[in-house]
């Protein structure tokens, strides 16, 4: 006793930084425990209650008697840190129609390096506020399975497989490289199994969505198991049916609350709960430990000097490495649809150029929802594209992207003293967002009497259209029409929108970029082809399991260039335990006329199996560097036994034993009539 008395005696007298939670000699959680074993009741609990919010929801309080200061987790920065002065990359739906891990990682390290050094400035000012942390929430890996949902374009497209690889490039570019520390600390936004209605026809606080089983592990699930797999910090929780208390929420394993703007943290309640018993202290301390072990990881609590994150200052914001990355990413992501008669690129300046549409000049809505501020000195529209021409003439043709008021005469009237037309039409922030799902696929309000108008006043000359938008809109007549020469999914590119868009369109003396991007979702027709949003079935949802041919496919994407595969070998070809790996070698060569980056796919079809599987599943990605006209690349893809097995209702994930197909190409195999490649194919046995 006498001991002990003395101890705590001694530790009374020491200065903040001779705490044991301060000595790096010590492990994490040694570290971790001596801090959080610390803590009154009332201080764990002030300690969960604040993880943000619009306004309200954050900092997380100080403890001054132990030298802690505040700490805000409340950083959004799925494409740029949010409402700061930053870098604005294509909105996270471009960054999965790049197919590259590679360019996600190299964005999400840049987005990490500028959210570090906001940080480092605000809390050099003592400012602890909402989006100037090193916590962020992102990536966002809910998955698309309406095209009305308002915020597709916060999340990577409808494939787990594809939604998981992505994610896991961008928590690792966000963690940056160094051994001890963390730059930023990641956060999946999972919200599982909840990828609409947002408020057509239910609102998303009342909604509950009902999964089943298989469902839930073959789809939902899927991407998060990646996301935890490459180190995430927290997952995000769901909109399903809401708890009845506080306790059950921290019995349930949440950690920390965002409460709603203007409200008192819900789980300021757990101070009841703990005096009736409904919740332990030991509880409360656990989810405290994860809260500080994340705080720990990015270095609050050792020597400056020992972190070289905390040197990074404001000068590396808008740099022009980072903005080259954006660029990069910008032009990667842009997914050619359509091009008759090689209409692009455009080879030669053009006399007189039409520059059409609401989205033109649209600053606002190119960066899409959760980005950074506009810094109109580094933000590129469609106007960069005037380079393009001689004499060019600019009509929006409707007061903004809803076009409900719309001037015809105008457009015909610019279109027809031009020699080529290119449209800019779309959706933005205005028309699709978070709490705001579409009621239709249509092009909002007059748009598409525009793109007619601009046909029929062209008269025969080259139109083509650009499109932003999150979700697929209704272009079944533009794709039909031969009088749309081009269209090109350009999502929300962000800052570098007309700089990307000019290097991808035109020739500019040297080749620069072809469009390599790739559909990260299903591209219907109509409506027709959809179940309701709010039916979370997978049955006729996705590639997966769309029965109807779409419009487009997922994985689909045109190149000025053509692309032959050939020499297909896999071994090996008979697989008897999960644990096996099969290798895929194969040449995939340029035999067009320009250089071009190509996304080869893998994707597996089971065809003996009598369980409900998906019909096609994406194994394997990659993008290549640019090959250059007739010259080839020799490749390797693994395939992992864990990813040919089949769930079973009784028995979870098994191999079964069977035939399984292997399809490797440019994109789907049952798609090759608009395609740039050829499909090749070899069947392997489970046994």
């Amino acid at each position: 006793m006498l001991v002990k008395l003395f101890l705590i005696c001694y530790c009374l007298k020491c200065s903040i930084s001779e705490y044991p939670f301060r000595n790096i000699s010590l492990s994490w959680a040694e570290r971790v425990d001596d801090l959080v074993n610390r803590l009154t009741v009332d201080e764990l609990i002030g300690q969960m209650s604040h993880g943000g919010g619009p306004s309200t929801g954050g900092p997380v309080p100080g403890i001054k008697r132990l030298g802690i200061s505040p700490y805000s987790f409340a950083t959004e920065c799925i494409h740029g840190v949010m409402l700061r002065n930053a870098t604005c990359f294509p909105q996270a739906i471009g960054l999965a129609a790049t197919f590259s891990e590679d360019s996600v990682r190299n964005a999400a390290f840049v987005i990490a390096t500028e959210a570090r050094a906001i940080y480092n400035k605000f809390r050099k000012q003592g400012i602890y506020e909402n989006y100037a942390s090193i916590s962020c929430f992102a990536p966002f890996i809910n998955l698309v399975r309406h095209p009305l949902w308002g915020r597709i374009q916060e999340v990577y497209g409808e494939d787990p497989y594809l939604s998981g690889k992505i994610a896991s490039a961008f928590v690792k570019g966000l963690h940056g490289d160094h051994k001890r520390y963390i730059k930023v600390s990641s956060g999946c936004k999972v919200v599982s199994a909840h990828s609409g209605p947002e408020n057509i026809p239910q609102s998303r606080f009342s909604f509950d969505s009902k999964v089943s089983e298989r469902d839930m592990r073959l789809t939902y699930l899927a991407n998060v198991q990646a996301c935890i797999e490459a180190g995430t910090f927290n997952l995000m929780c769901s909109y399903n049916s809401p708890v009845d208390a506080a306790a059950d929420a921290v019995n349930a394993g949440v950690d920390l609350e965002l409460s709603p703007d203007g409200h008192r943290s819900f789980f300021y309640n757990l101070t009841q709960a703990v005096k009736y018993g409904k919740v332990k202290v030991t509880a409360l301390r656990e989810s405290v430990k994860k809260l500080f072990y994340t705080r720990m990881r990015l270095g609050e609590f050792d020597p400056e000097y020992l972190n070289p994150y905390s040197k990074i200052n404001t000068n590396v914001i808008q740099s022009k490495k980072h903005r080259e990355v954006a660029r990069k990413l910008a032009e990667q992501s842009f997914v050619l649809l359509k091009n008759l008669k090689e209409t692009l690129p455009i080879l030669k300046i053009i006399n007189r150029l039409a520059l059409i549409g609401p989205m033109v000049n649209d600053t606002g809505q190119l960066y899409g929802s959760y980005s950074p501020l506009i810094m109109q000195e580094y933000a590129t529209t469609g106007m960069s594209l005037i380079a393009l021409s001689k004499v060019a003439h600019i009509i929006k043709g409707c007061d903004d992207t809803r076009c409900k008021k719309y001037n015809s005469t105008a457009v015909k009237i610019a279109v027809s003293e031009s020699d080529f037309s290119i449209v800019f039409l779309g959706t933005g922030v205005a028309v699709e967002t978070e709490g705001m799902d579409r009621s239709n696929m249509d092009l909002p309000g007059h748009q598409e009497q525009l793109l007619k108008d601009v046909v029929s006043a062209s008269k025969g000359n080259p139109v083509v259209v650009i499109l932003f938008t999150g979700g697929p809109v209704k272009i079944t007549w533009a794709m039909e029409s031969k009088n749309v020469h081009a269209i090109l999914q350009a999502w929300f590119p962000g800052q570098e929108t007309g700089t990307a868009l000019r290097r991808v369109l035109a020739h500019g003396g040297k080749f620069v970029t072809s469009p390599s991007g790739r559909l990260p979702y299903t591209w219907p027709r109509d409506l027709g082809q959809v179940p309701p949003m709010v039916d979370y079935s997978m049955k006729n949802r996705t590639y997966r399991y769309m029965m109807d041919k779409p419009l487009l496919e997922f994985g689909f994407g045109l190149s000025y260039t053509k692309f032959r595969y050939s020499n297909l070998s896999v071994y090996p070809t008979v697989v008897r335990n999960i644990g096996q790996k099969v290798k895929i070698n194969f040449k995939v060569q340029n035999v067009g006329h320009y250089p071009s980056e190509e996304v080869p796919q893998v994707y597996i079809r089971w065809l003996d199996t009598k369980e409900e599987m998906p019909k096609l599943q994406l194994v394997a990605f990659k993008r290549t560097s640019a090959i250059k006209e007739n010259r080839g690349l020799s490749l390797t893809f693994t395939i992992e036994g864990k990813q040919l097995a089949v769930w079973k209702d009784v028995g979870g994930f098994v191999l079964e034993r069977g035939r399984i197909e292997i399809f490797v190409g440019g994109q789907q195999p049952s798609y090759l009539r608009l395609s740039n490649s050829n499909s090749l194919r070899h069947i392997i046995t489970v046994a």
